[in-house]
């Protein structure tokens, strides 16, 4: 069964922003996958780093990127700490992992941003386009 809730922090934002299509398309495909199975095999938790709340960082791979997160129970959801190249990745900021409210998002919310992202029209659009 999905998790309820899917965001991501500002930082993890700011990296989809800026890196290039094919790679921004990768990670999502990754990210997605993780609003249904938040421990996907190849996950690994990191050793000693926690959020300011106690909470465990995940990691998994996509390509030469990272994407870190964690997996909350109440409410639940994934939220997606930072994203970057794997050299970078781990001297994110171990504070403030709180989401953005306004990144908050439901399931077709979140299904409708992939789609825009990845530039795949909704069966909708197929039919009128």
């Amino acid at each position: 069964m999905p998790l309820i809730g899917f965001a991501f922090t500002s930082t993890a934002l700011d990296f989809l922003g800026d890196v290039q299509p094919k790679i921004r398309r990768q990670i999502i495909k990754k990210a997605k996958a993780l609003h249904l199975t938040p421990y996907p095999p190849g996950c690994k938790k990191l050793q000693g780093v926690v959020t300011d709340t106690d909470e465990p960082i995940y990691r998994v791979r996509s390509g030469d990127y990272r994407i870190l997160y964690v997996v909350r129970a109440n409410p639940a959801e994934v939220l997606i700490l930072d994203i970057d190249n794997r050299k970078d990745v781990y001297k994110m900021p171990k504070k403030n992992s709180d989401p953005e409210d306004e990144l908050r998002m439901s399931e077709a919310e979140f299904d409708n941003v992939m789609r825009d992202a990845l530039g795949v029209l909704s069966v909708r659009e197929e039919k009128n386009g």
